[in-house]
């Protein structure tokens, strides 16, 4: 059977849905009550909270001993100055690194992350520019300063648990 609809020619077939049927407005199988009325209105509940300190970051501090301070600890300024690269193995593992991160990167560059760990890690005041030119101008200075630093923040360590 055939029809011709707005020009168009159309062909129905046995079975198939019409050509044009109306949008579903509703879910099938469910039909409104006459008197439903949408609404847009949203309620929000929320319980009251308590107010929220914002964390705040203790005082920056500066480095227990100054780079050029190696005469307050003579063992670590020799033992640097005979055996630097063995020794930077050793100031890796005491920093709590691995002892084979000065394998991984060339010459004394391994303080450089060293240096900013300990910086970041205890507070102290400075930038990794700064780290990297400290490292440039003198690493065995640097690996003097950062052996006596571990040592300060291990010995404030057992002083602050000793008084708990």
């Amino acid at each position: 059977m055939s029809d011709i609809k707005n020009g168009i020619h159309h062909q129905e077939q046995p079975g198939a849905p019409p050509a044009y049927s109306a949008p579903i407005t509703t879910q099938p199988g469910f039909s409104q009550p006459a008197a439903f009325h949408s609404s847009n209105t949203t309620v929000v509940v929320q319980a009251p909270q308590a107010p929220q300190t914002v964390p705040t970051r203790p005082k920056q501090r500066t480095w227990s001993t100054d780079i050029f301070g190696c005469f307050s600890d003579m063992t670590s300024c020799i033992a640097v100055t005979l055996c630097p690269h063995f020794y930077l193995f050793y100031l890796s593992q005491k920093l709590g690194e691995s002892c084979l991160l000065p394998l991984a990167m060339p010459d004394c560059t391994a303080l450089v992350p060293l240096r900013t760990k300990i910086r970041a890690e205890n507070n102290i005041t400075g930038s990794i520019c700064e780290d990297c030119c400290m490292v440039c101008l003198c690493s065995c200075c640097v690996m003097c300063q950062l052996s006596r630093e571990q040592d300060y923040i291990t010995m404030n360590n057992q002083q602050n648990s000793s008084k708990l």
